[in-house]
């Protein structure tokens, strides 16, 4: 009897869990859906060999930009890169390298809204304030390169008239996980500026 009450407990906590998480993630609108593979395959799209199907590609895409945690904030940010060379694998470095400035760029705006949203639970003076925000945006560089290399959530070619190829591609980044970084990067740089309570309080996702 024991053991049938532990399985019925495993099962309703998966349920549980599933259930949130469909909760958390819109379902995506297959006619909408079906439109934007179509666009993408008329303007000569195709994808990687060995990568998974356009419209699966379009769909994680879609899924991961509305995905929100139990408080509506995002789970992800995300950014594309799209570069033109003579060779398939040059333009996909540029269009990854393209969309990691592009994502820096982003990791920086979306920090100092988040602390200028905290800034109510912390006493800090204002030569603080704009001394952190200076920060940031010295830091976004390496906040970015300590996050490391992600696989595209979305990786397209095609070939021009001239036989160039161009690359598109679409990235995301765990914002939860990018705010954890930006302590480690940005504490070791406030010393005594700020405290570890104060920075957790700045950086935290209401």
């Amino acid at each position: 009897m024991r053991f049938y009450k532990v399985n019925i407990s495993i099962v309703f906590l998966i349920f549980c869990f599933t259930m949130q998480h469909c909760y958390a993630q819109k379902p995506v609108n297959e006619k909408a859906l079906h439109k934007e593979v179509k666009k993408l395959e008329k303007e000569g799209w195709e994808t990687f060999p060995g990568a998974l199907p356009l419209e699966v590609q379009i769909t994680k895409s879609w899924q991961k930009q509305s995905d929100a945690d139990e408080r509506g904030n995002p789970v992800f940010i995300n950014s594309d890169g799209i570069a033109l060379a003579k060779l398939k694998s040059v333009a996909e470095a540029q269009a990854m390298e393209f969309a990691r400035i592009s994502i820096a760029g982003m990791i920086e705006t979306k920090i100092l809204s988040v602390i200028e949203a905290n800034l109510s639970n912390t006493k800090l003076a204002n030569d603080d304030v704009t001394s952190l925000n200076q920060i940031v945006r010295n830091s976004k560089n390496t906040i970015t390169t300590k996050l490391g290399y992600v696989d595209p959530v979305v990786k397209l070619y095609r070939v021009n008239k001239d036989g160039d190829f161009e690359v598109h591609v679409t990235v995301f980044y765990n914002l939860k996980q990018t705010l954890d970084v930006a302590k480690n990067v940005i504490g070791k740089q406030v010393g005594d500026k700020l405290s570890g309570e104060q920075l957790d309080k700045l950086l935290t996702l209401n």
